[in-house]
């Protein structure tokens, strides 16, 4: 096979980077790499790392040519995980963890010393594992991007409440106290559904009003029908119409049957959509307030 084909080959499962290493075993010559070098046929990411000249160079291929120049020493951590666990779509900042006795120097990388790197692979990378990564991301993000990130990694199932309580458990870096918060308020069988949710959530809790029932169940002449939040004393819903689940005419028809169920109970309604909920959340918990018949003066 032509050594330039196998080397491609290697690079094609390594985000288009390729170390020195892998050009010499390859067939390359320490000459032949520096012609291509020289001649720009070839362009130096990294000291011993390489990307063929024209090819587009993504924050994927900018972490992964970071990890490679580290020989297996060292994780993707903080933003640069953040964008490998797709809790975010790219990595403005790349960011490595390396062990305490490791140089921290490196290019265009902020780098951090660690005792423990809690490293597993994903993605082709070596990065921090998701509870480490939510770990580190709480001393850097707003506490709204935070909450975000751990509702979309409990969502998936790639963090699991419970462990995730033990693990923090055993920690007091920067930000602990902050996701032992917010993970004491998330139920282990009932995950938040959505960003719409969250925002909401972090809106009844900034308004400091009484935290709702999600996802509770009434049962209706046609069946048990979910409410997305409830305040069951006060038989007061609160639905949150995202457009991916409400989009379609068939669940506009059925969201509207089921409210008039509902109605039909006792229950009363607001709903509230994603404009609504992120651009003024203000609103939103005046008027959840005023469905519980509440007043703004420490909610009396």
């Amino acid at each position: 096979m032509d050594r330039e084909v196998s080397l491609l080959r290697i690079a094609s499962k390594q985000y288009s980077v390729f170390h020195r290493r892998q050009a010499i075993a390859n067939g390359f010559s320490a000459k032949a790499i520096q012609r291509r070098l020289d001649s720009g046929v070839w362009l130096a990411l990294h000291r011993s790392v390489y990307i063929a000249a024209g090819t587009t160079v993504g924050w994927e291929a900018r972490v992964f040519a970071s990890l490679l120049s580290r020989d297996g020493h060292a994780v993707a951590s903080f933003l640069s995980a953040r964008a490998i666990w797709g809790f975010a779509d790219e990595a403005p900042t790349l960011h490595l963890t390396v062990p305490e006795r490791r140089s921290a120097r490196s290019r265009g990388v902020v780098v951090h010393r660690a005792a423990s790197l809690d490293g597993v692979s994903y993605r082709g990378f070596r990065v921090t594992n998701p509870m480490r990564t939510l770990l580190d991301l709480a001393q850097i993000l707003s506490d709204e991007e935070l909450e975000l990130d751990l509702d979309e990694a409990i969502r998936r199932r790639i963090v699991d409440v419970v462990r995730f309580v033990s693990y923090l458990d055993q920690r007091s870096a920067a930000g602990v106290a902050t996701l032992r918060e917010l993970v004491a308020l998330r139920d282990p069988g009932r995950p938040i559904a959505s960003e719409l949710e969250t925002l909401f959530l972090r809106a009844v809790r900034e308004a400091r009003l009484p935290l709702p029932v999600k996802q509770h169940p009434v049962r209706t002449r046609r069946g048990v029908a979910y409410i997305d939040f409830a305040y069951p004393h006060h038989k007061l819903a609160i639905e949150l119409d995202g457009w991916d689940a409400h989009g379609t005419v068939a669940a506009f028809a059925a969201d509207r049957a089921r409210q008039n169920e509902l109605e039909e109970l006792g229950w009363h309604f607001r709903r509230f959509v994603w404009r609504h909920v992120r651009n003024d959340p203000a609103d939103v918990a005046f008027s959840v307030a005023r469905g519980l018949g509440l007043r703004p003066v420490r909610w009396c």
